[in-house]
């Protein structure tokens, strides 16, 4: 296993410092799918008991500790797997204890002893997802007069700042990164996106959106990338000359989603800065206030990039896409219906007579309903982005409406090639709508939307030009 972090690590016991620390490794595998991995050993108090120092991590959310022997650090997170209270015998004069354990995230630079208090202004981050959303090129080539030598020039650096009421102010910076050296000069295309919060934040507020843009652009691009290291600022300062500085930690997740890619091109990604007349500012602003947004894009980078059955994507989708025509395609008389309807229920259900209780759970049946089913709500979703140049049948529609009752109901289908392949079509149409929809939340025209990127996934075969061509080896028909 090759390793991109590697750390020595000392851990004190808190409530005697004086005892024998906890030292050891920290390990994070180089494609981040593993958590922050560690083993740490001590040796154990004066009356060789292995067992009279509990470990560190238990029932806590966070364990600092120093990096190296040197640098403040924290485990967000921790939970040990292994304890081992070591050997006993002639041949072993000291007793030792040794455990083994996980990490979700890393903080490096800081020891933080309660995730819960406020302590962050802002934080900063530059991912390869972010780079190819945003699509700005830092340098230029050209061949040199009279010559076939190619010359590189760093282009002006693009500044982009604007506020979010409620959440921040947003900066943007884009340009060039560069190498230079007595043989040699390169040039890199760099974005990075800086933001500090109206509010001060705690640890686990920063993380959470830290976990939540870098979410956002990957889906954005459809493209799996690395995920970052992220930069958070601490709202306590230092001075630095004349200059007052804000302490500055990193942030490093384990366990980044699924597998990892190399750095997409922003001619494959689904949709760019400005494409649909949705840039930066646009997005953030509706991202930043609606936590629905985030979980739709949650359950779609789910099911593009984990390599699951088709089951899993399937009742991984259903819920969620449910959840959002409920609460969005539902018409005031519709809701006004609903209402009426659980205000009735629920007021018998609260009867001090069991026996009203009994007789209307056996004979009160709404016989005209006024909520629209699943179905509907579907095909009203399917309508409107079939006007924007897409095509979901309404056959696909009553088959994923069937889907979800047998499903969840009655379990798997009969597990033919025919069936799995319909259920595969079925899977890939709800993820359309359901992605689809959420581009239009984040402010996108999906009709500006481009056939044959890569990063287009889930809605590659819904273009209304080649709906037609690919409704028989989808199974739609």
């Amino acid at each position: 296993m090759t390793i991109v972090q590697d750390y020595w690590v000392k851990i004190a016991i808190e409530s005697n410092p004086t005892e024998e620390p906890w030292v050891g490794k920290l390990l994070l595998p180089e494609d981040l799918q593993e958590q922050w991995k560690f083993e740490l050993i001590r040796k154990s108090d004066s009356d060789n008991n292995p067992f009279s120092c509990e470990p560190p991590f238990r029932g806590k959310a966070t364990v600092c500790g120093l990096l190296n022997f040197q640098t403040p650090c924290t485990l967000v997170y921790p939970l040990v797997t292994t304890t081992d209270p070591g050997s006993f015998g002639v041949y072993h004069s000291h007793q030792r204890q040794r455990i083994e354990g996980i990490s979700q995230a890393l903080v490096r630079q800081a020891a933080i002893e309660d995730i819960e208090e406020p302590m962050f202004s802002g934080l900063r981050f530059s991912s390869d997802s972010f780079l190819a959303w945003y699509g700005h090129r830092g340098f230029d080539t050209t061949l040199a007069a009279g010559s076939e030598m190619r010359q590189t020039t760093a282009l002006p650096q693009r500044l982009e700042a604007f506020r979010i009421a409620g959440f921040g102010h947003v900066t943007c910076r884009a340009g060039s990164a560069g190498h230079m050296s007595t043989w040699e000069d390169n040039f890199t295309s760099v974005a990075s996106i800086s933001i500090v919060f109206d509010e001060i934040q705690s640890l686990k507020d920063t993380m959470q959106w830290c976990w939540r843009f870098e979410t956002l652009f990957q889906f954005l691009t459809g493209i799996n990338t690395k995920w970052p290291e992220f930069t958070l600022v601490r709202s306590e300062q230092y001075s630095s000359g004349e200059q007052e500085r804000n302490f500055e930690c990193e942030l490093i997740f384990g366990r980044a989603p699924y597998a990892q890619g190399g750095k997409a091109h922003p001619f494959e990604c689904c949709h760019y800065t400005g494409l649909g007349g949705a840039n930066l500012e646009h997005i953030l602003a509706n991202f930043c206030t609606s936590d629905s947004i985030y979980e739709r894009i949650q359950v779609i980078n789910y099911t593009r990039f984990a390599k699951r059955p088709m089951t899993e994507d399937f009742t991984a989708i259903m819920p969620i896409l449910e959840k959002y025509l409920r609460g969005n395609l539902v018409n005031s008389a519709e809701e006004s219906f609903i209402q009426h309807q659980k205000t009735f229920f629920d007021y018998i259900d609260c009867s001090d007579n069991p026996d009203i209780v009994e007789f209307a759970k056996k004979h009160v049946v709404v016989k005209d309903k006024k909520a629209p089913s699943l179905k509907t709500l579907l095909w009203r979703a399917a309508g409107s982005v079939n006007a924007s140049g897409f095509s979901i049948s309404k056959n696909l529609i009553t088959r994923v409406a069937a889907r979800r009752g047998s499903l969840f109901h009655q379990g798997m289908g009969d597990g033919s090639d025919e069936d799995s392949r319909r259920l595969w079509a079925e899977a890939e149409g709800a993820a359309a709508l359901l992605s689809l929809c959420t581009y239009k939340d984040l402010g996108v025209d999906i009709a500006a939307l481009e056939r044959g990127r890569r990063g287009n996934c889930e809605i590659a075969n819904f273009f209304s030009r080649d709906a037609e061509r690919d409704e028989i080896s989808l199974g739609h028909e």
